[in-house]
């Protein structure tokens, strides 16, 4: 009977101090744009290497994260960004990959804007 009772606590702190990989958001970007992308922050200072046209990061992980979010980029000297106003009324999204699709565009040739889309990988 104490075997029993060792082996079902070893099995029960075994299971309870396993790690899993998809406890967190992993967010990687994609430059979905005609445009290479340099300089690139999102969030609260986290940077990610450059993106040349149509091409993906790596991912980073995060604790947890918005469908939106603030993006600041550089493309050749124009410094675009997406400024959330605030966060209320969102809710976090669930745990797992995602790839944040960036887009800009230049249609009045002087003044540059950004979209984003969350897809769920």
């Amino acid at each position: 009977m104490k075997h029993k009772i060792l082996f079902i606590l070893v099995m029960i702190l075994t299971i309870s101090c396993t790690t899993d990989d998809d406890t967190e958001v992993r967010l990687r970007l994609a430059n979905v744009s005609a445009f290479d992308y340099s300089n690139i922050i999102i969030r609260n200072g986290v940077s990610y290497e450059d993106l040349e046209a149509g091409s993906i990061s790596e991912y980073q992980t995060f604790e947890s994260s918005y469908r939106y979010m603030f993006v600041q980029l550089v493309i050749d000297q124009d410094t675009l960004i997406i400024q959330p106003i605030d966060f209320v009324g969102e809710s976090l999204i669930r745990k797992g990959n995602y790839t944040y699709e960036i887009d800009a565009n230049f249609e009045n040739n002087d003044v540059g804007t950004l979209n984003a889309i969350l897809v769920r990988d």
